[in-house]
């Protein structure tokens, strides 16, 4: 992850790809990869790709990963019976 202590992601992809951020995300929206796929060839997190690629104006493809993660977490938090995920988003019954 780029940070305060390894320098910014351009930077990181200079230093990787030998080219501007913007051309590689530009590269990677040709390929039609996903998010998930640049992350695995920069090394940087989906979060940190996303914001950059939003600031160059590069949308990259959803990987159906995206979408299966959203909905599994949906079905855990706002299941009708309670589990470890959503117990705080319940209401107490008062059981007096």
């Amino acid at each position: 992850m780029a940070n305060q202590y390894m320098g910014s992601f351009e930077h990181v992809i200079k230093q990787k790809f030998q080219c501007s951020a913007e051309e590689l995300l530009n590269r990677f929206a040709d390929e039609e990869l996903t998010y998930v796929e640049a992350e695995k060839k920069i090394g940087l997190s989906q979060a940190t790709i996303r914001k950059w690629a939003k600031r160059y104006g590069v949308e990259l493809e959803r990987g159906e990963s995206d979408d299966d993660l959203s909905s599994n977490v949906r079905e855990l938090f706002f299941s009708p019976q309670l589990n470890v995920y959503n117990i705080l988003s319940r209401p107490w019954l008062s059981t007096v």
